[in-house]
């Protein structure tokens, strides 16, 4: 696995990420190939201009050749066809590429994404998630679109113009060429400022959008408490961050081109001294006037080739920082373990936990020693004040989390032995937080089961109390329900949050404080029709409320440091 970027020494560093770029477009080598190819046409035809332009000035001005002036304006007709054709070869297939790189990246970024471990998931917070899975998307596919091309025509150009200006005059050649080192010195110079500003700026782009997505996502409390202007005062401040380290950053690609600009001045002016010196001396040292021109537009390519390189090494730098923050996330060590072999065998719901201890930080353990034994069929009530740690035995048995010691077992297997897609379709939960995804009520209940039928999905909402309110929405089950469910009551998001659990057809379903915003007589009906309905169902029923006990087979409490269990 790579290291991350900033524990790289700056050489290591670089060869990294040019191999990890290597490795996104390598699929594409063929596209690419045939791009390449036709840059190099571009780059011979669009050094034929001056060569015309010497023909026109020493054999077709001076001796009025009218024949040789024909196939010269032949020659420009063939020059805009051939060189706009060439370049619309190189663009196609550098957007196909670009675009497909893209592509790949986002649907690599989000599988990865879906498997992490949600520690992980929850310590990178959305901003940075969505920040690699766009921005730096976006930034990799505009560089191939559009740099890429311009980087490897400026290359070939600037090759084949340097050769051939010290084919025709190595002198004068020379003179036009002094300044190219002190350009690559200014590279050099400005390639890890470049890079480390860049980085810089693209992480606090993700402090902004993660504040944007978590103020987005917190309206309703900022409005409760009227923190408009406190939030608008923060969102400044990050963005006013964020605006300073792209100032930075794009600073030293200023000071670059300014740098590179003043090289290209300075040779101009040699080139021009030392040329006209050379038409005007007298033979056998004068140069033909035509030929001066052929040689002064070739220099005159070749410093905004130079410039081109500049600057598409400079925007080549800042690509890789995002390829590397895309790598980082790809090559995280943070995946769910998914152990295979043993792990298909039926489940029947057999729930055990056996001196289970777990802390999301070190040496602050939520859970200690946890001892439970539930039989298939059996209703376990957990209890327990607020942050004892009762959800967080859920998402361990789901294997959100990893217990720190101890086990958990079902059917007397290790959840870790078992497959984690097929221990996770054996189990149905509802979540405390009700969320609910920017679509239909039938798309979301289907969520949990996509081949469920109308009938069980009917069925379902009449357990839970959902279908009477849903069938009164205008567009019944077909009524979309808003982000994260707005357009829902959170006692009616409760329902269908309930109602998705019961579709999953479990063997062990977790109630997670899933009725706490139903009023008490519809929780009163609700609960033993469930628990009727799924009497050879496991059931773990986390809540606050004393009643509740009264359905229970085994009484689970928490408290602190210690575990309680009673039958």
């Amino acid at each position: 696995m790579d290291q991350p970027a900033s524990d790289r020494p700056s050489g290591s560093e670089d060869q990294a990420s040019l191999r990890r770029l290597h490795v996104l477009v390598r699929p594409h080598r063929l596209r690419l190939a045939g791009a390449v190819a036709a840059l190099i046409g571009l780059a011979a035809v669009n050094m034929s201009f001056p060569m015309m332009v010497k023909i026109l000035i020493d054999d077709v001005f001076p001796h009025g050749n009218k024949a040789l002036l024909w196939l010269m304006l032949l020659g420009l007709v063939l020059f805009y066809l051939v060189r706009n054709l060439l370049y619309f070869v190189s663009k196609t297939a550098a957007v196909h590429v670009g675009e497909n790189v893209c592509f790949t990246i986002r649907n690599r970024l989000f599988n990865r994404m879906q498997h992490m471990n949600l520690q992980y998931t929850r310590k990178m917070g959305p901003g940075h998630v969505s920040s690699r899975v766009m921005s730096d998307s976006f930034v990799i596919q505009t560089f191939i679109q559009d740099e890429l091309p311009k980087l490897v025509l400026a290359l070939v150009l600037f090759l084949a113009l340097v050769a051939s200006l010290f084919a025709v005059n190595w002198q004068l050649a020379l003179i036009a060429t002094l300044v190219l080192p002190l350009h690559l010195l200014a590279f050099y110079r400005f390639k890890q400022p470049i890079k480390a500003s860049s980085r810089k700026a693209q992480d606090q782009l993700d402090v902004v959008q993660g504040n944007l997505v978590e103020r987005f996502l917190g309206v309703e409390v900022i409005k409760g408490f009227t923190a408009e202007q406190r939030e608008g005062k923060a969102f400044v401040r990050a963005t006013d961050e964020s605006r300073r380290s792209q100032l930075h950053s794009r600073g030293y690609h200023i000071i670059q081109k300014v740098i590179a600009d003043m090289l290209v001045g300075a040779g101009t002016i040699a080139l021009v001294g030392f040329g006209a010196y050379q038409v005007i001396a007298p033979s056998p040292q004068r140069m033909e006037a035509g030929e001066f021109l052929m040689f002064f537009g070739w220099v005159a390519m070749l410093y905004p080739t130079v410039l081109g390189l500049m600057a598409g090494f400079a925007k080549l730098t800042r690509c890789t920082v995002s390829v590397d923050r895309v790598f980082d996330l790809l090559d995280a060590g943070s995946s769910e373990r998914r152990l295979f072999g043993t792990a298909f065998k039926p489940i029947r719901g057999h729930l055990q936990l056996e001196s289970v201890c777990f802390g999301y930080d070190e040496g602050e353990p939520v859970l200690r020693n946890v001892d439970l034994d539930v039989a298939p069929g059996q209703v376990c009530v957990v209890t327990g004040p607020s942050g004892s740690g009762k959800s967080t035995l859920a998402h361990l048995i789901l294997r959100f989390y990893e217990p720190d010691l101890g086990r958990v077992l079902i059917d007397g297997l290790d959840v870790n032995k078992i497959d984690l897609q097929h221990l996770r379709e054996h189990i149905g939960i509802a979540f405390q937080e009700c969320f609910l995804f920017n679509s239909s009520i039938w798309e979301n209940l289907r969520y949990a089961n996509p081949d469920a039928a109308v009938t069980q999905i009917v069925d379902a909402a009449k357990l839970t109390g959902a279908h009477e309110f849903v069938t009164s929405l205008p567009n019944s089950y077909g009524t979309f329900v808003g982000e994260s469910g707005v357009t829902l009551s959170r006692g009616e998001r409760q329902r269908i949050n309930l109602t998705r659990a019961i579709l999953r057809d479990p063997k062990i379903l977790i109630l997670d404080e899933a009725t706490a915003s139903i009023d008490t007589e519809s929780e009163a009906r609700i609960v033993p029709a469930i628990l009727d309905a799924m009497q050879d169902i496991t059931i773990l029923m986390i809540t606050h409320r004393r009643e509740m006990l009264r359905h229970a087979d085994l009484v689970l409490r928490l408290d602190g440091p210690l575990a309680t269990a009673v039958a």
